[in-house]
């Protein structure tokens, strides 16, 4: 963004309050959720990333989620984790 010098402090924290005013609520807990499934993935596979060779794993964060205007809910009650 910057060509090939670094950002100084003040052009970094530009960027970021950007970044933070135009990203919603939703996108931020489904990748805090994605985050925590495919970390499951990785213990059930007890660290081997041998499951990375069948393409990315789809977690079905959007299937089993809906957008709120304060981040994400289940779509199903019954739903876990």
């Amino acid at each position: 963004m910057y060509g090939h010098t670094e950002a100084n402090i003040e052009q970094t924290w530009r960027t970021v309050e950007t970044v933070w005013s135009e990203t919603a609520s939703s996108e931020v807990a489904r990748a805090f959720l994605l985050a925590y499934r495919v970390m499951g993935i990785i213990i059930e596979e007890q660290g081997n990333n041998g499951f990375l060779s069948h393409g990315t794993p789809h977690c079905n964060v959007r299937r089993d989620y809906i957008d709120t205007p304060t981040g994400i809910r289940r779509k199903h009650a019954d739903m876990f984790l």
